[in-house]
């Protein structure tokens, strides 16, 4: 609604319209007023304020382009990324409690519909190393970046970045992850044949002598 419609309306209004400012450009104006009525119930004239947001309206702009960037990149990423609360009993982790999930978390951990759950709900015997290491980010606001295990979820392996976001006293923890199940499996087969072929070598120069008649003798 406009000003003029405001004041047609004959009813007290507040709404934000674009006006003139001092310095001659077009800003923003928070408007604010009230009818002033004669005995017969006409507008005789209005009563209000008018208060200059233009930086206000700027800062939210730039707040919403800002939040708008952040929903993107959270909702394109391939990795797993996620904002979990930390749950303590005094001063001992014992849970966490998944707040925000983009939609790569499922396909990264394997696990459905997390937001309002804790880890333990969603993976019953979830290990201990998994809590005690959230919460220490939460506590001390260092941020940790480590490759782990969790038999919980099927056995798989995370390659993890943790660290904590807002108000200290939230004990809110920010975690970038990725399946490394597939990779790590490739690597464990490589250092297999690795081992093998070292084994092999150190036989083979156990054993050559042995064949070797000139060794012999």
């Amino acid at each position: 609604a406009t000003v003029s419609q405001a004041v047609a309306s004959g009813a007290p209004y507040e709404l934000e319209h674009r006006a003139p400012r001092l310095d001659g450009s077009t800003g923003w104006m928070l408007s604010r007023a009230v009818p002033l009525r004669d005995e017969s119930g006409a507008v005789v004239e209005w009563f209000g304020t008018g208060t200059d947001v233009t930086e206000r309206r700027a800062a939210e702009e730039r707040l919403r382009a800002s939040e708008e960037r952040y929903r993107t990149l959270f909702a394109s990423i391939d990795e797993g990324f996620c904002v979990v609360e930390a749950l303590f009993d005094g001063d001992e982790p014992v849970d966490y409690r998944f707040l925000e999930a983009n939609p790569a978390f499922q396909r990264q951990s394997g696990l459905e519909h997390p937001v309002g759950k804790t880890a333990r709900e969603l993976a019953p015997g979830h290990e201990d190393i998994w809590i005690r290491t959230y919460g220490r980010v939460a506590t001390s606001g260092e941020p940790e970046r480590f490759v782990g295990a969790a038999p919980s979820v099927g056995g798989r392996w995370f390659d993890v970045f943790a660290f904590r976001v807002g108000d200290p006293a939230a004990r809110q923890v920010a975690i970038l992850f990725t399946d490394v199940t597939a990779r790590r499996a490739a690597e464990d087969a490589l250092r297999a044949v690795a081992d093998r072929a070292a084994y092999l070598v150190a036989l083979g120069d156990v054993l050559r002598p042995l064949a070797d008649p000139v060794a012999v003798q």
